[in-house]
């Protein structure tokens, strides 16, 4: 039982049930009722509705490498589906038939609710059905998709769609980084590679014990604050591949869709090479900004020139417990691997400690291939990197982007794919307020075309549903007359709940 409604530029989206309040309360007022559930318009369905408003799911349907010659089943619904798995932080497949049952009223809108048989894209079940796609539907699709595939998706297709939206701002500021997930000591886990990590995936060749793990490098575009990233692209390999290769791979795909793009590129220290910032700034025209190693010659002479008579240093009160102290030192001479002029930035800071009330000052030395003339600019901006960290943290504990359900190379590309995409998509709902009332529009055009309140409960039977007021509903179910009804009602709910 599927209809479908065209939305704009032909896209189908199916109604999977019939509306039939009629017969849909005649059952309910006699407590037979399949399921039922109460549905707000929570961040989910916003989201969801900016998806859909922004033409998102079009834009998936028709440039994701199927591996289909026939699609039996959309793209843009299959991709739907590992959309709700990020959102919730849950990787499993097998768990998709209990995210779609809990979906709400937008999410009901584009297929994501129970059914009979007659539930799904094609004729071919035989056994009553709960959602609209078998959950092993989903995971074949992407399992036979290939990895190189998935990901030059994401790294070419989702970033022009991106530009398309406008998101790609003036100042071009981005973030380079890279990071270790570890996996099991399994050899199903093709390409891993053993390294001393800790369990988070950091790097500490001392302490760490040698784990299996991948290298995920990716670049990140601040395209607001440092409170929202946009990943701009990424890189996936063996646990010990350098930085510096899966860099050039990034760069080189970036650039060649976005030339110019990227004005200033921040990069931590496992990137030093005068080589590849001498290609960054020649090949692409971007300023790198690096810290340098304390072990490295170049940080001593910075250090020691900082302190000569005539070196001009700037100060800056961050708060009543942290200050800084900071100088130029403009000479070549410095790092001469490197054929590009830099600039480099001795930094002090000095943080109090009230319990022992002392200052404790720590130095670090920064370098640029971008023209300064003010030392605390780039302190301000090397600032920025710290939000890296944090961001690691998130796609390792919230997003679980190392908790894979498979050691398959596809479903592990897919699986750090759309935790990236999913992560992009709504840091670019949530800074864009533009984009957050054009979703509100539709929520607005939604509710108004199938008489949705704020808050509503959907009752299901058979092949039909019913939106209620929630006031009405509950009206219904206080009105049972019968012990008969009244215990029908009580078994579909306790079947809900299981």
């Amino acid at each position: 039982m599927m209809s479908n409604k065209a939305g704009s530029g032909g896209f189908l989206y199916p109604l999977i049930f019939k509306e039939s309040k009629d017969y849909v309360t005649k059952n309910f007022k006699e407590g037979r009722i399949d399921y039922g559930e109460f549905s707000g318009w929570s961040f989910a369905d916003k989201f969801m509705a900016y998806l859909l408003a922004t033409e998102f799911l079009e834009f998936a349907d028709q440039t994701y490498p199927t591996p289909r010659e026939k699609a039996e089943v959309p793209v843009w619904f299959l991709i739907c589906c590992q959309i709700v798995m990020r959102m919730t932080q849950n990787n499993s497949y097998s768990s998709l038939p209990h995210l779609m049952l809990n979906a709400g009223p937008v999410l009901l809108r584009v297929g994501f609710n129970i059914g009979s048989k007659d539930l799904g894209f094609n004729n071919k079940n035989e056994k009553e059905r709960r959602t609209s796609v078998d959950q092993d539907t989903v995971r074949k699709f992407f399992k036979d998709t290939k990895p190189q595939d998935i990901r030059a998706w994401y790294n070419v297709e989702v970033q022009r769609w991106f530009k398309g939206q406008d998101y790609f701002d003036a100042n071009g500021v981005y973030l380079l980084d890279q990071t270790h997930c570890v996996v099991p000591n399994n050899e199903n886990y093709e390409g891993a590679a053993r390294m001393p990590v800790d369990e988070h995936g950091q790097l500490a060749v001392d302490k760490a014990e040698y784990r299996s793990c991948y290298s995920l490098s990716y670049l990140l575009h601040l395209p607001v604050s440092a409170d929202s990233f946009h990943v701009a692209g990424y890189e996936w390999g063996p646990g010990n591949e350098d930085e510096i290769p899966q860099a050039r791979k990034l760069l080189e795909n970036f650039h060649r869709e976005n030339t110019n793009a990227i004005k200033i590129l921040i990069m931590d220290r496992g990137y030093i090479s005068g080589e590849l910032i001498t290609e960054i700034k020649r090949k692409y025209k971007i300023d790198v900004l690096i810290p340098l190693k304390k072990n490295m010659h170049e940080y001593s002479d910075a250090v020691a020139l900082s302190k000569m008579e005539g070196i001009k240093w700037e100060s800056e009160n961050i708060n009543a417990t942290t200050r800084y102290r900071a100088c130029i030192i403009d000479d070549t001479s410095l790092w001469k691997e490197c054929k590009e002029k830099l600039y480099t930035v001795v930094v002090e800071q000095s943080v109090y400690d009230k319990i022992s009330d002392n200052w404790t000052t720590s130095t670090w030395v920064m370098c640029t291939t971008k023209k300064i003339k003010r030392a605390m600019s780039v302190v301000k901006l090397y600032s920025l990197r710290t939000q890296i960290e944090e961001r690691n943290s998130q796609f390792k504990n919230a997003w679980c982007i190392g908790d894979f359900s498979s050691p398959n190379a596809s479903l592990m590309e897919a699986h750090i794919c759309f935790i990236l995409l999913t992560y992009s998509l709504i840091q670019s709902y949530l800074v864009r307020e533009d984009l957050q009332e054009l979703a509100n529009k539709a929520i607005t055009t939604l509710r108004r075309e199938e008489s949705l309140g704020l808050n509503n409960m959907i009752i299901y039977k058979d092949d039909r549903f019913a939106v209620y007021d929630t006031a009405i509903a509950l009206g219904i179910v206080n009105d049972l007359e019968t012990q008969e009804a009244r215990q029908r009602l009580r078994e579909a709910l306790d079947r809900n709940k299981k």
